[in-house]
């Protein structure tokens, strides 16, 4: 058998109190609208002349502003450029690494000052979180330095290296394509590595026929082959951090993102 209620469920007073208060308002507000006329006033021309006129006036403030904030970096870079063509070493550099790998943490806007854009163009960072492996020399150290406030980098062990190209690399084919009026056109794409035979084909001339070779150059960057194979594999795209990167814009040391984080990469 079951049993019929028929009492209302009981509510707390709050709750109680809350519904009257906030239905007196909207009664409240009820009367008032239908108490006061509904006025519409459309806009004269003059008032729109004006509108048009301000509009105009603050779009060329806009571009002096952009203006301004391009060359700004642009005067700061040229100085950063000077300084380090004057001074032999100009910063730290750890002559025991050879090989750094390097994180684009922030995202590329296009009001970003041409000189950065070519460094990072250099260096193969086109997205946010793509990793790339760069030798380290007296060329690249100043690179890094330009692009420091973009990206975080670091040494490289061994057991990332592996695990970064077994589990994560892509390699970067080349086929000439010929259309119907003889004309030839170069397609790039991006595969996985999952056979050997992909990269006997490609890096059969440099002694490279297997993973593990790619593995065992990665490890030592001063072999010659270093260049050929590092431009083989494509850039790596990694996941976004669970949580977001603590202060991007403040440097490893200061407790932010970017800069050099050397074996804590």
């Amino acid at each position: 058998t079951t049993s019929v209620c028929n009492t209302p469920p009981s509510f707390h007073r709050s709750t109680m109190t809350k519904q009257k208060s906030f239905t007196k308002v909207v009664l409240k507000r009820r009367r008032e609208d239908i108490t006061k006329p509904k006025t519409y006033r459309p806009k004269d021309a003059a008032q729109k002349h004006q509108e048009r006129a301000e509009q105009k006036v603050k779009q060329p403030r806009d571009l002096a502003l952009r203006n301004d904030y391009h060359e700004f970096y642009r005067i700061m870079l040229k100085k950063q450029l000077k300084g380090l063509d004057r001074m032999d070493v100009p910063f730290y550099v750890n002559r025991d690494e050879k090989l750094a790998f390097v994180v684009l943490i922030q995202k590329r806007s296009k009001y970003l000052p041409g000189d950065l854009c070519k460094v990072l163009d250099t260096l193969r960072l086109y997205n946010r979180y793509d990793g790339v492996f760069v030798r380290l020399s007296e060329d690249t150290y100043p690179l890094l330095r330009l692009a420091e406030p973009m990206i975080t980098w670091g040494y490289p062990d061994a057991e990332h290296i592996r695990t970064l190209i077994l589990k994560h690399a892509f390699c970067v084919t080349r086929t000439t394509v010929t259309a119907k009026d003889t004309s030839q056109s170069v397609v790039v794409r991006r595969e996985p590595l999952q056979n050997n035979q992909l990269i006997e084909d490609n890096l059969g001339d440099h002694d490279v026929i297997c993973l593990e070779d790619i593995i065992d150059v990665m490890l030592s960057p001063d072999d010659d082959r270093f260049p050929h194979i590092n431009a083989f594999l494509w850039p790596f795209k990694l996941n976004a951090p669970a949580n977001k990167l603590p202060e991007e814009r403040v440097h490893f040391v200061n407790g932010g993102s970017r800069g050099n984080r050397e074996e804590f990469i």
